[in-house]
């Protein structure tokens, strides 16, 4: 059994922090069958139970939250699984920092130590870059649209999605770049406070609105603008161009669709 995640990695934690537990057996059919033996460990709030894909299948998990709040995820591996961490390289998770908890059959006397930097990234293609500013745009149209019909929960709905798949994508890009690659991340957006740039953390604050169209669109031109300066300083960076055509193009459209939908709104006050 091995515990990971970040309380494990080189850097603080609170107590809210999950137990991310590995564990390799070739019996797990004890731990799937039932959801018993969970109690054996302590009063059971909620249990979901998922699969992570692995080479070609899935294997199991129990995501657990015991009285007291307290967070274990178990991923039940396969006892071949240790032999790919025996061989190196360690996965991200293992990388960025792990401990462990039982070896029974002392099987991970050998594996690499923790180098403490997983996660780092590679540098995108101008294709990748390309695309993921097209996307992005792209996804700004529909959310524009959504907004001048009065339809707030779609225009959430999309606004959610383009700033969790290509807003943060490109963040994390901008951050790399400047650090010349050797800098940790995080691809879900994981304390971004501690490390992305203050002026992109202060403009994030306005890029979140109401529930209501003026606000909605206010921050809807907030995002654009931030998408657009990191992207461009991005590029910069990493001698690319930027498609100027595609913001150009949905930037006009969006102001003229935003003109009208809130003199709507003023006419109807």
């Amino acid at each position: 059994m091995i515990l990971s995640g970040s309380r494990t990695q080189n850097k603080e934690h609170d107590d809210l922090a999950d137990y991310d537990l590995s564990v390799f057996t070739d019996d797990s059919d004890k731990y799937e069958s039932s959801d018993e033996w969970l109690s054996e460990i302590g009063n059971v709030w909620v249990c979901v139970h998922e699969t992570l894909s692995w080479k070609n299948g899935t294997i199991p998990t129990r995501l657990v939250i015991f009285e007291k709040g307290t967070k274990v995820d178990f991923v039940f591996y396969p006892l071949a699984a240790l032999a790919l961490l025996d061989k190196g390289p360690l996965p991200n998770d293992y990388a960025n920092g792990y401990q462990v908890l039982l070896d029974k059959d002392e099987c991970l006397i050998s594996i690499p130590k923790p180098t403490f930097d997983g996660f780092k990234e590679e540098p995108p293609l101008e294709s990748e870059f390309q695309r993921i500013v097209r996307e992005f745009w792209f996804e700004v149209y529909h959310v524009a649209k959504y907004l001048a019909r009065g339809d707030l929960w779609s225009a959430k709905f999309r606004d959610n999605g383009l700033k969790q798949e290509f807003l943060l994508r490109m963040i994390c890009w901008h951050e790399q770049a400047k650090h010349n690659w050797d800098y940790t991340t995080h691809s879900q957006g994981k304390r971004m406070h501690e490390w992305a740039n203050r002026n992109t953390w202060n403009e994030l604050h306005e890029s979140f609105s109401h529930f209501d169209a003026e606000d909605s669109w206010r921050c809807l031109d907030a995002t654009t603008a931030l998408f657009r300066r990191i992207s461009k300083e991005t590029a910069s960076l990493l001698n690319f161009s930027y498609p100027v055509g595609v913001d150009t193009n949905i930037s006009t459209y969006l102001k003229s669709l935003k003109e009208k939908q809130l003199t709507k709104i003023k006419y109807r006050k």
